[in-house]
């Protein structure tokens, strides 16, 4: 999820369906699991 100074956060998945809807189009949405970070990881514990 991410958050730009709104004090709210979405996730890419909400964010691309918006896209998405606004430009009338249909789009996959993939994940790449290799790129999941996992709970624990640094970049947790760093940012909160």
């Amino acid at each position: 999820e991410i958050n730009i100074a709104t004090g709210t956060e979405i996730s890419m998945a909400d964010t691309l369906a918006t896209i998405a809807e606004v430009m009338e189009r249909k789009v996959e949405f993939v994940v790449d699991p290799a790129r999941l970070r996992p709970s624990a990881s640094e970049v947790f514990r760093l940012c909160g």
